[in-house]
């Protein structure tokens, strides 16, 4: 929900960390400063009353690579697995 995640902790430690490449969210935590939410345009729902979207990921058949989108519409984000 709205009030969960984004420990100062637990931020700073999957920031500093090379392997990942980007942070998702499900809730933009609303008692965190905004700097401690990963970016808006990932963040699957940015109001306190939310509007239950969902992070949808998909892996390739092949295992090389997955997809990473907000919503059933929204923009498709491609990685590479290692």
């Amino acid at each position: 929900g709205p009030t969960k995640g984004c420990h100062p902790d637990v931020t700073r430690t999957l920031r500093s960390l090379p392997t990942i490449k980007d942070i998702w969210q499900l809730h933009r935590n609303i008692n965190c400063p905004p700097e401690m939410n990963t970016s808006r345009d990932k963040i699957a729902n940015l109001d306190e009353k939310c509007t239950a979207e969902f992070i949808k990921v998909s892996v390739a058949p092949d295992g090389k690579s997955y997809t990473v989108q907000i919503g059933e519409h929204g923009k498709q984000v491609s990685y590479m697995t290692r």
